[in-house]
C-alpha cells in the first residue's frame, strides 16, 4: 500500500507537470503529506492499489487517449478486479471518452467490459462459484443515507482545504467551458464515494476523491493567471509553503495520536492474549488477533460465517449447538455500536450466546469489548 501511495503522488506529478509544473510538484507532495493516507497505507488492504492501477489508467487517457485508450481500459479493469468498488474511474473515462469520440469510446467500453467478464468466468470456475458471492453477495451490507450524510460531513470537518479546492477548481473548469477527464474523475469519485453509507464503511471511500482532486489540481489549476500577476504569484507560492507546512504539521501531530493511543492499548492487549491463551476450548473473538497471538486456532470468523449462514451458503447448526452446550471456552464481542454486534452474529447466534454466556469482563481496545464465558448453574 505504501508503494501505491508513492506512485500515485508520482501520477499526479508527472500527468501534471507539462500543464502547471511546480504547482503539480507542490499537490503531489502535499498528497503523500495528507493525513488520510497513512492510516490506510501501512496496511495489507485492496484499496491503494485498486487506486494507483485508476489513476494510472485516467493518467494515460489525460496525456493521449488516442494512443493508450487500450492500455487504460485494462488497468481500469484490473483496478476494479483488485477491489470491487473501483468503478469512479472507469466511469469517468467511458463518458468523457463517448462525448470527445464515441467510436472511441465504444471501443474502450467493449474491452473494459471484456477483459471483466473473461476474468469473472474463471475466477467463478476456480473458485466454485465462490468469488462473485465473496466479492459481492456478501458485502451486501444495510445502506442509510444518515450513515452518507454524517460521513461527507465528517470528512469535510477534516479536509475544509482539499474540498474548498473541489470548488474553486470545478469553478475553473466551468469558466474554461472544458470538462477535461481529471475534472469529470473528481466529480465522478466524489458521487461513487457515497457507498459510505453502507454498514461497516470507512473514510477509506474518500482515498480516491482525495487522488482525483489532487490530480484536478495539478492539471487544471490555473496558472495563466498568475503568471500575469507576480504579487499573486508570490502569495500563491506563500499559501503553498504555508499549506506545506500546516499539512505536515497536522498529518505529525495525527500520527503522534494514532502512535500514543495503541501504546496505551498494547498492555491491554497483551492481557487479553495472556487470558485467551489459558481457556480450555475453542474461542470466538470479532478480533482475530488476540486469538492468533495466544497461539489457537481460528474457530470461526463470526462476521463472514453469518453472511454465508443468512444466504444459506453455510448451516448454522453445528455451531449453535456449541453455544449452547457451552463448548466455546470465551467468546470475545465487540457491543458498540449494537448495530456492529448484530451485523457479525445471526439472530439465532445472539440468542443462543445470550442465553448460555455472561459477561466475565469488558475492556476498551479502539472500541468496548465484553468478554462472555459460559454460564455458571444456579
Amino acid at each position: 500500500s505504501l508503494v501505491s501511495v508513492i506512485g500515485i503522488a508520482l501520477i499526479i506529478v508527472l500527468t501534471g507537470w507539462p500543464r502547471t509544473g511546480w504547482v503539480a510538484l507542490s499537490v503531489g507532495l502535499l498528497y503523500l503529506l495528507h493525513p488520510i493516507q497513512w492510516p490506510w497505507s501501512l496496511v495489507v488492504r485492496p484499496d491503494e492499489p485498486a487506486l494507483l492501477l485508476a489513476m494510472a489508467g485516467i493518467a494515460l487517457l489525460t496525456v493521449d487517449d488516442r494512443r493508450w485508450w487500450l492500455a487504460a481500459a485494462l488497468l481500469l479493469a484490473a483496478s476494479l478486479l483488485t477491489k470491487q468498488s473501483s468503478i469512479a474511474a472507469p466511469l469517468a473515462a467511458g463518458f468523457w471518452l463517448v462525448f470527445k469520440n464515441w467510436r472511441r469510446g465504444a471501443a474502450f467500453a467493449a474491452v473494459y467490459a471484456g477483459a471483466v467478464g473473461i476474468a469473472v468466468v474463471l475466477l467463478q470456475w476456480r473458485t466454485d462459484g465462490f468469488f462473485l458471492f465473496h466479492v459481492a453477495v456478501a458485502n451486501d451490507h444495510p445502506f442509510s443515507w444518515s450513515r452518507v450524510l454524517a460521513m461527507y460531513q465528517r470528512f469535510t470537518l477534516i479536509n475544509p482545504l482539499v474540498v474548498g479546492m473541489l470548488v474553486v477548481l470545478l469553478g475553473v473548469v466551468v469558466w474554461r467551458r472544458r470538462w477535461s477527464l481529471p475534472a469529470v474523475y473528481a466529480f465522478t469519485s466524489v458521487g461513487v464515494a457515497m457507498a459510505v453509507g453502507r454498514l461497516g464503511a470507512s473514510l477509506n471511500h474518500f482515498l480516491e476523491p482525495v487522488a482525483a482532486i489532487a490530480l484536478l489540481a495539478a492539471c487544471e489549476f490555473p496558472v495563466e493567471f498568475f503568471d500575469r500577476n507576480r504579487p499573486v504569484r508570490m502569495a500563491i507560492a506563500a499559501l503553498l509553503a504555508a499549506g506545506f507546512a500546516l499539512t505536515a504539521t497536522a498529518s505529525c501531530l495525527d500520527q503522534w495520536r494514532a502512535h500514543h493511543v495503541a501504546r496505551a492499548m498494547v498492555p491491554v492487549h497483551n492481557r487479553l492474549v495472556e487470558t485467551v491463551a489459558t481457556v480450555d476450548g475453542p474461542v470466538v473473538s470479532d478480533d482475530a488477533a488476540a486469538v492468533v497471538g495466544a497461539g489457537k486456532r481460528v474457530h470461526i470468523r463470526p462476521f463472514i460465517m453469518s453472511q454465508l449462514a443468512q444466504r444459506g451458503r453455510w448451516d448454522q447448526t453445528p455451531f449453535l449447538e456449541e453455544i449452547r452446550q457451552r463448548e466455546i471456552g470465551m467468546i470475545i464481542v465487540r457491543t458498540a455500536p449494537r448495530s456492529v454486534y448484530e451485523s457479525r452474529y445471526t439472530p439465532e447466534m445472539r440468542q443462543a450466546i445470550e442465553q448460555n454466556y455472561e459477561v466475565a469482563f469488558s475492556y476498551m481496545l479502539g472500541a468496548p469489548f465484553d468478554v462472555l464465558r459460559p454460564r455458571r448453574e444456579p
